[in-house]
């Protein structure tokens, strides 16, 4: 299994047996979230923070459009954009689910009770 141990570092271990084939069982022990799972995590991040950097364009887009003044095309755009992204979040964070669901998640590490409170802040 490819995935990331409590200290950052790749393990490269594969759940395949020597002649490629998947083994029959279906439990796996989770030494780390997989690469798919890293990759979806901090694309939803990227994704969360551009939404937060349009959210202004959308606030003013709704506005005007309450008030039934005309809205600038640069507005309706970024509007647009941070819609998409919101729907896009919304399917990534589905699969990302789904994949939790199929995988399993980790161990937390053993680490410091302030780190372990700052992840559970930001998180």
């Amino acid at each position: 299994m490819i995935g990331v141990t409590g200290t950052s570092r790749i393990d490269l271990r594969s759940a395949r047996e020597p002649d490629g084939d998947i083994n029959g069982d279906q439990t796996v022990s989770t030494q780390g979230y997989s690469i798919p799972q890293i990759g979806l995590h901090w694309l939803i991040a990227a994704l969360v923070l551009v939404q937060l950097v349009f959210d202004e364009s959308m606030t003013g887009f709704v506005e005007a459009a309450e008030e039934g003044e005309p809205v600038s095309a640069l507005d309706t755009a970024l509007a647009g954009v941070r819609y998409y992204f919101g729907l896009a979040i919304l399917a990534l964070v589905a699969v990302r689910l789904a994949l939790r669901f199929r995988r399993g998640a980790p161990p937390a590490p053993d680490v410091n009770r302030a780190l372990e409170l700052a992840g559970r802040i930001s998180h």
